[in-house]
């Protein structure tokens, strides 16, 4: 009789059911928390909002990445793969357009992108989704840029 279908196959508790790659995009999340009140601090403008828009443009995306991290680490599903993985990608193209201290957190974002999900068709999906949002995190801040006039305090 199969163990898995009797019920008698047990699996790993604790950190270990956990997952490396599942704790590595939580602690992104944090990391991505971490971003945005180093970015809040460094960077105060008006009303202690940042004014740049390209500083505006990592705050809200580290907010949208580290939202989207807490609800990939909460379940071991595909979805929750698929989101987690492409939050990871977007992690790394923010962090490469700062050009600074967060370069080298890069390492770990990319492993982030590995919490693969089981269905095939999910995997060629992030196979083609992780390059375009990496990319489009990476131009978008500095696109945002040149289209944005310059701002004051008044």
């Amino acid at each position: 009789m199969n163990e898995l279908a009797a019920g008698q196959l047990k699996g790993p508790t604790g950190w270990r059911a956990f997952g490396r790659i599942r704790a590595a995009q939580a602690l992104l999340g944090l990391l991505s928390l971490a971003f945005v009140v180093l970015l809040m601090v460094a960077s105060p403008g008006c009303s202690g909002f940042p004014r740049n828009p390209v500083v505006n443009t990592w705050v809200v995306l580290s907010l949208i990445v580290a939202a989207t991290l807490a609800w990939a680490v909460s379940r071991d599903d595909d979805s929750n793969r698929l989101g987690g993985s492409l939050a990871a990608g977007a992690l790394t193209g923010i962090w490469l357009s700062t050009l600074s201290l967060p370069v080298l957190v890069v390492p770990l974002s990319v492993v982030g992108c590995f919490r693969l999900p089981h269905a095939r068709a999910a995997r060629v999906t992030l196979a083609v989704l992780i390059p375009i949002v990496l990319v489009a995190c990476t131009a978008l801040p500095s696109v945002l840029l040149r289209l944005s006039p310059a701002t004051s305090c008044g």
